[in-house]
């Protein structure tokens, strides 16, 4: 509740002092006057009337400025198309076009040769070791 009752207070204080800081605080030995709110405005430069207006033609200047644009757009256009001419005669870009043929890969290169003959005595060995094992348990 505290609060909003501050920034209220804040709120109605900085109003009071905008229209002081816009005018001007009197000086010593003058009498404060308490002006209407045309002459604050008048004197402060913030109406209508002090606005900028516009001087020329709106058309020749919009089209003078798009004539740039352009201009700006087209050059952005040959840089593009001029970097991709030069990305492809130095092969800089993979384009995607063309899809190029890999030699075939051996995934098994790193594993040495395997020697079936030392395969085929191991499991021998071990059918003879499970056969006296099965003898043995009758």
């Amino acid at each position: 509740m505290l609060i909003p009752r501050t920034l209220s207070r804040l709120s109605r204080q900085a109003i009071q002092y905008q229209s002081v800081r816009c005018m001007g605080a009197p000086g010593l030995g003058e009498v404060l006057a308490h002006p209407t709110f045309e002459e604050r405005v008048a004197n402060s430069g913030a109406s209508m009337d002090n606005m900028p207006t516009p001087q020329g033609d709106f058309a020749t200047e919009f089209n003078k400025r798009q004539s740039k644009h352009n201009m700006h757009l087209l050059g952005a256009i040959a840089f593009f198309i001029g970097t991709c001419v030069w990305g492809y005669q130095y092969d800089a870009f993979d384009w995607g076009i063309v899809k190029p043929e890999l030699p075939p890969i051996n995934i098994y290169d790193h594993i040495p040769e395997h020697d079936a003959d030392a395969d085929k005595e191991i499991m021998e060995e071990m059918a003879a070791a499970v056969r006296a094992f099965k003898s043995a348990q009758e």
